[in-house]
């Protein structure tokens, strides 16, 4: 609590209570850490598919072809977007994703 206390300067009880403060100006901070914290998240997860398509690049060629069999650490949607983003007109694609939320 005296971490939360400091961190929204809030008083002790007794110095006006933790009340003193507007609860509209405490919930707005915590918003503004939020979507901070969701904006580095969406950054480091761009990041992390740019180095996927990097690190996929062992295509084999086939007649006019060049096909990609293999697999990357990442959920569905991960996956199609990497997909995607390694995709051509003479490209055969077939990536496996492993999701990272195994149980």
């Amino acid at each position: 609590m005296r971490d939360i206390s400091r961190t929204f300067d809030l008083k002790e009880e007794g110095e006006g209570g933790i009340g003193s403060k507007p609860i509209q100006k405490i919930a707005e901070t915590i918003f503004l850490t939020w979507k901070a914290g969701r904006k580095e998240l969406e950054k480091l997860n761009q990041e992390f598919a740019n180095a996927q398509v990097e690190r996929l690049n062992d295509f084999k060629k086939i007649g006019r072809y060049e096909l990609l069999v293999d697999e990357i650490e990442a959920d569905m949607d991960e996956t199609l977007k990497t997909a995607k983003r390694l995709l051509d007109e003479n490209r055969i694609i077939i990536l496996f994703g492993v999701s990272m939320r195994r149980k």
